[in-house]
C-alpha cells in the first residue's frame, strides 16, 4: 500500500469538488485538518467560502445560507455540534 502525500490528497479533493460543481447544489465540506482545508482552498478554481479565510463562523454561516457561495469549507469544530442538532431535529 502506498502512502499519499497531503499535497496529492488535497489535489484529489480539489478535483472531486470541481467535478461535483456541475450539480449546482450547496456543498459543505468538513475537514479534520486546518492545513488541508487551507491547501484545498488555495487550489480551488471555484468560488467558495473557507473558514479561517473569509470571516468568522457566524459570518460564513450567514453568507452560505444567503447563497453567496455554493461551496463552504470548514472544520468539524466549526459545524459539528450544529449539524448534529439539525440532523437530530429534522
Amino acid at each position: 500500500m502506498t502512502e499519499t502525500s497531503q499535497e496529492d490528497y488535497a489535489q484529489a479533493l480539489v478535483e472531486v469538488l470541481e467535478d461535483l460543481s456541475y450539480l449546482e447544489e450547496p456543498m459543505l465540506v468538513l475537514f479534520t485538518s486546518k492545513d488541508l482545508l487551507l491547501q484545498v482552498s488555495d487550489s480551488l478554481s471555484l468560488s467558495h467560502l473557507a473558514q479561517y479565510k473569509n470571516g468568522d463562523p457566524a459570518q460564513l454561516k450567514k453568507r452560505f445560507e444567503r447563497g453567496d457561495s455554493q461551496l463552504l469549507l470548514g472544520t468539524g469544530s466549526f459545524f459539528g455540534r450544529e449539524l448534529i442538532l439539525r440532523l437530530t431535529l429534522e
